[in-house]
């Protein structure tokens, strides 16, 4: 080997070193980084922008893309615009992809003086889908967001296409693993304040716990989860007072609807499936074997395959 190929080995070795190097810094040290970078990667892929708009007291944080009939994405709660794993980049080729930090979670604005109630939450979301010229859409909601997205389809029939619930809250159900132990303990296991009761959580919400976080993405997130901590107490508060909301209200929904479930949910119990299916006469059910409540994450596959077949045959 030459001196000049020795000299370029030398360099590459050198570079690729320290690339490792600081890429394992900020990791460490940095993990917020780690989740925007891989956050703005998906947000990328998807073909999707961050916008915001003001819409009375709340700044909306949203992502927004891709061409077609406009499908509005709702997130659970906890959670933000970027928690929905592959779906958004599994629809932004055929559909427009609107996906909000709803108002209280994720970069939109929190205020301690509001209510964040499903039927306020509501209002918030009709105001804003105005704002943003959307008038007609398809709806997907998932836990919280689900709800939200119910009630929204028993209010405003007329806008929504369709509706696709995952693992919904509103409706009457078996106590879940989760009720019982609010019941008996007084423990919510959405409050969470160190790397035990995180990793406790995670074996509620999936049926598989995932073994893959590293331990400094999980400290940043039992962090970020301490320092909402009195935010999503009082919300979940506000939620609890609905835990049957939707009851009364799914003959009001005309769209028709999918609706999606892990089998083995343990944050709401599968029997509920069958309350949103036979309250809402157009709707299907599909029961996934061997998911819990962050099906869509464990199956991602199967519940694109369905929704997309769901959309397919739409009249």
């Amino acid at each position: 080997m030459n001196k000049l190929m020795k000299r370029i080995l030398s360099i590459t070795t050198t570079v690729i070193a320290s690339v490792v190097l600081v890429s394992s810094i900020i990791f460490f040290t940095m993990p917020s980084v780690v989740i925007d970078l891989a956050n703005y990667a998906e947000r990328v892929a998807a073909g999707l922008e961050l916008v915001e708009v003001q819409v009375n007291k709340h700044n909306w944080v949203y992502l927004d893309g891709g061409s077609g009939e406009t499908i509005v994405f709702l997130h659970g709660f906890g959670m933000d615009k970027d928690s929905w794993g592959t779906l958004l980049k599994d629809f932004s080729t055929s559909y427009r992809i609107i996906a909000p930090d709803l108002p209280g979670f994720g970069e939109s604005t929190r205020l301690m003086s509001e209510n964040y109630n499903i039927p306020i939450q509501v209002q918030r979301l009709k105001t804003f889908l105005n704002t943003v010229g959307v008038s007609s859409f398809h709806l997907v909601g998932f836990s919280m967001g689900g709800g939200i997205a119910g009630y929204y389809a028993s209010e405003n029939p007329s806008q929504v296409k369709s509706l696709m619930l995952i693992g919904a809250l509103g409706a009457a159900s078996e106590e879940s693993d989760y009720n019982r132990l609010l019941e008996e303990t007084g423990e919510n296991i959405f409050l969470t304040k160190n790397v035990e009761q995180f990793d406790k959580l995670m074996t509620y919400g999936f049926y598989q716990t995932p073994s893959s976080i590293p331990e400094p993405i999980k400290t940043f997130l039992v962090d970020k989860a301490t320092a909402d901590y009195n935010f999503f107490e009082k919300v979940g508060k506000e939620l609890d007072q609905e835990i049957h909301i939707l009851d009364k209200r799914l003959p009001k929904i005309h769209a028709k609807t999918l609706i999606i479930w892990g089998a083995n949910d343990r944050m709401i119990h599968v029997s509920s499936a069958k309350i949103f299916e036979k309250g809402i006469n157009d709707s299907h059910t599909v029961i996934i074997d061997k998911a819990g409540h962050m099906v869509y994450f464990e199956f991602p596959e199967k519940v694109s395959k369905t929704y997309r077949i769901f959309l397919k045959n739409l009249p």
